[in-house]
């Protein structure tokens, strides 16, 4: 078996231990061990908290830290952690109860967009990586990745319709474009310099269930230079750029909170 497999019962996840809102529009099915990085994050509410996305998307950084979206976290009591897999509902995958998060202090939502977007998640125990579960170096500098290729990749809807999340992670090609354009579309108090925005062709974008996804240069040694924060009020096919928080802008904040990464 090509990964620890253990079955979860209520007893496991009531004892807190780890058991070994944008979606994918016109990607394309990721194949497994292709984003070894990629986590999906199923949360889970106080009862008084108003609705947020109840599945986001993450980025394993170290042996004990997802990156993830502000906007995931915020009023969560704890999320269960699924790594390892392309499935939505995974047969065989790593999944963690965590109940640790760190939020951005200056996270804030502005007419239904963000900014300082990013939170955190603390895994339970420190993790083995294998082929299936291996972290993503975080992009350090001051590049701005103009016109590049980045790659999105989630779970979320693949259509403008209801929110139904595909059963296997999907993925999508898009290119960086400056933040002066991206402006036209959104406004300037959340186009600022810690975000960055991408488009894609022919509607491909990503959309609601996508939140706090990767957001990658791709290559022989991958690069995190986004996190999935939101995309436009009209609908995720319609051509519009989507927004992400800038990994550059925060990695003094994450490795505050995380201590040193490894």
């Amino acid at each position: 078996m090509w990964l620890k497999v253990i079955i979860i019962s209520a007893l496991s996840v009531a004892a807190a231990t780890c058991f070994s809102q944008l979606r994918i529009i016109n990607g394309q099915q990721a194949s497994p061990g292709q984003f070894p990085y990629q986590a999906r994050l199923s949360m889970m509410f106080k009862p008084e908290v108003p609705p947020h996305p109840s599945s986001c998307g993450g980025s394993l950084i170290s042996d004990r830290w997802i990156l993830t979206a502000a906007h995931c976290l915020e009023g969560a009591e704890s999320a269960l952690v699924h790594l390892g897999t392309i499935e939505f509902n995974c047969s065989r995958c790593l999944i963690c109860l965590s109940s640790e998060f760190v939020v951005h202090e200056n996270f804030q939502t502005i007419d239904g967009k963000t900014t300082n977007d990013v939170g955190l998640v603390k895994l339970p125990y420190v993790l083995e990586f294998n082929y299936y579960v291996q972290p993503i170096a975080l992009a350090r500098t001051d590049e701005d990745f103009l016109n590049q290729g980045v790659v999105v990749s989630g779970w979320g809807k693949t259509t403008d319709g209801p929110l139904e999340y595909s059963p296997f992670l999907q993925y999508v090609r898009m290119n960086v474009i400056s933040n002066k354009l991206c402006v036209k579309t959104y406004f300037e108090e959340v186009i600022i310099h810690s975000t960055i925005c991408a488009i894609g062709k022919d509607g491909r974008s990503g959309c609601q269930g996508d939140s706090g996804g990767p957001l990658v240069v791709s290559g022989q040694n991958p690069l995190l230079v986004g996190v999935v924060n939101f995309g436009s009020k009209h609908g995720c096919a319609v051509g519009f750029p989507s927004v992400f928080a800038r990994v550059s802008e925060f990695v003094d904040w994450i490795e505050d909170k995380t201590g040193s990464l490894n």
